[in-house]
């Protein structure tokens, strides 16, 4: 025989391939004669044990010394058989079947995590350290099918600055997900190479090798569809996968899939919760600020009407007032004439007649006040009526008059005398510069300060633009746009509606005019209004 004194060598290698590889199941035989040898040559110890202490212990006593070991060593074979057995199983599995044994714990950890995971990442995070772990691979990949997006994500077991592992793209993969979903196999890269699969397929599952760096790819199937790849490439140990492996990763791949659907439906579901809570919060804040605007429109349509019913009392007051203004004027006049004819130098009655003519004086005044306000609380529509902006500005500066004479504040009339009569609403213009001018003297400091009203005609437009000039603190940059909004003001509760520009801008839009305000903050302000001469046809 050629191998002459060395003819065990063949046996040896068909031996360990035997044991390696689980041929012919010998391990388990192994194992069990194992176990059992361990056990008898134990139970013979004590068994050697017990009776050499008894020949010691009884010795005389041949008969009960007969009698008493039969029933120890019985006793002793009951109570001690049974736990023998288990422990020296462990012993024995954790021996020889060092593999198996980490695979189940492995297993039973994977379970715990995958029960109580709800997250992709914790999932992906755990299943890639626990595969490299048990398996002891150079590499370990999960890719995993988004299938809205019909592309696979490599998670690799790199990490990034972060912490994050790092993921790749892989797109037009629907190749892939139509062979895995066919066959529901592992598969290995050598066997890759022989499959009976389209080309495009065969093209495209080398990629994944290739990129992932793997030898076998394993899928996760989960009702019949795919949902990721476990790739994993070659062992520390530079052995070949075997079946056990294969077992354990497929026993990992079923469970992995039913988590990651499991985590993946929770996600959809927190987002759907999310989403569906945004919806109702911004539902709420639509409607509690449609019910603020209710409030503000009631009491807005309380205030004007409130304000119509102060617009009649006054046009019905002023009416009243005028036929004893006029009387007393009346009266007045004809005794200043009858004093003076009397002119005989006494002082006493020059002193009433200046007293007189002051008199009439103040009654002319008040008079001119009243045909302000009458003129003001006309609610006629018609916009074609004449209208000279000069007597405008200054019937609303004398109803404005007790708001600003005792303050300081100057008011400087620049008016342009031959300025031509627009077709307009005499009542609304003159809401508007109300509005306008009320406001410059409310931005004004308590120790003064200047109003400049400014009117001119602008032959290009044919138009009157009429500027009101003010020295106060002007408007911030940042609120400037809102000033014209209904209900915005920067005025403290209770100081303003914040509807005065508004209305002014809505007036002067119905007369086919503009409204724009220019404003530098500590400067004061300049807002110019600019109206039509002569209305378009309509």
């Amino acid at each position: 025989y050629p191998l002459g004194n060395f003819s065990f060598i063949p046996g040896v290698f068909l031996a360990a391939g035997v044991l390696k590889y689980d041929l012919l199941d010998i391990d388990e035989v192994i194992k069990k004669g194992t176990i059992y040898f361990l056990l008898t040559g134990i139970m013979t110890l004590i068994y050697v044990l017990i009776i050499y202490l008894f020949s010691i212990l009884f010795i005389g006593y041949s008969d009960i010394n007969s009698l008493l070991l039969s029933l120890v060593l019985s006793l002793l074979i009951v109570l001690l058989f049974n736990p023998m057995n288990v422990r020296i199983r462990r012993f024995v599995d954790n021996l020889l079947y060092r593999g198996r044994y980490d695979y189940q714990k492995t297993l039973r950890e994977i379970s715990d995590v995958m029960t109580s995971a709800l997250r992709v990442n914790e999932i992906t995070d755990h299943l890639l350290r626990s595969l490299s772990l048990a398996l002891r691979v150079q590499s370990a990949s999960l890719l995993l099918y988004q299938n809205e997006k019909e592309l696979l994500e490599l998670y690799s077991g790199k990490r990034d600055p972060l912490g994050r592992r790092k993921k790749n793209i892989i797109e037009d993969s629907l190749p892939v997900v139509r062979f895995f979903e066919k066959h529901k196999e592992i598969i290995s890269r050598s066997a890759s190479e022989r499959i009976d699969s389209p080309e495009d397929e065969k093209r495209k599952i080398n990629d994944i090798f290739i990129l992932s760096r793997a030898v076998i790819l394993m899928p996760m199937i989960s009702k019949g569809k795919l949902t990721g790849i476990i790739a994993l490439g070659e062992k520390v140990s530079g052995r070949l996968f075997v079946q056990e492996d294969i077992e354990f990763l497929r026993t990992i791949a079923n469970q992995s899939a039913v988590a990651l659907e499991n985590a993946r439906s929770y996600e959809r579901i927190e987002y759907i919760n999310l989403e569906l809570e945004e919806k109702v919060k911004n539902r709420t804040a639509d409607l509690v600020k449609a019910l603020e605007e209710k409030d503000r429109t009631q009491k807005q349509l309380i205030r004007s009407e409130s304000l119509a019913a102060i617009g009649q009392l006054v046009a019905g007051t002023a009416h009243e007032l005028n036929n004893p203004i006029a009387s007393a004027s009346s009266l007045i006049e004809t005794t200043v004439e009858a004093v003076s004819e009397w002119d005989n130098g006494d002082e006493k009655c020059v002193e009433v007649i200046e007293d007189l003519k002051f008199s009439l004086k103040e009654l002319t005044r008040a008079g001119n006040i009243v045909k302000s306000l009458l003129g003001l609380s006309r609610q006629t529509q018609t916009y074609v009526e004449p209208v000279n902006i000069n007597t405008v500005l200054d019937d609303a500066l004398r109803v404005l008059y007790n708001q600003y004479k005792y303050t300081g504040i100057e008011i400087e009339r620049n008016y342009d005398e031959n300025l031509p009569q627009i077709e307009g609403n005499f009542a609304n213009l003159g809401q508007v510069f109300i509005n306008i001018i009320k406001n410059a003297l409310q931005v004004l400091p308590d120790n003064g300060g200047r109003i400049t009203l400014t009117t001119g005609y602008k032959k290009n437009t044919d138009s009157v633009e009429i500027e009101c000039r003010d020295t106060g603190r002007g408007i911030p940059e940042d609120v400037i746009g809102d000033i014209f909004k209904p209900f915005f003001t920067t005025k403290g509760p209770g100081e303003g509606t914040g509807l005065g520009l508004y209305i002014a801008y809505e007036v002067v839009k119905r007369h086919e005019g503009d409204m724009y305000v220019r404003s530098n903050e500590g400067e004061g302000t300049v807002l110019t209004v600019e109206l039509p001469c002569k209305r378009r046809e309509s």
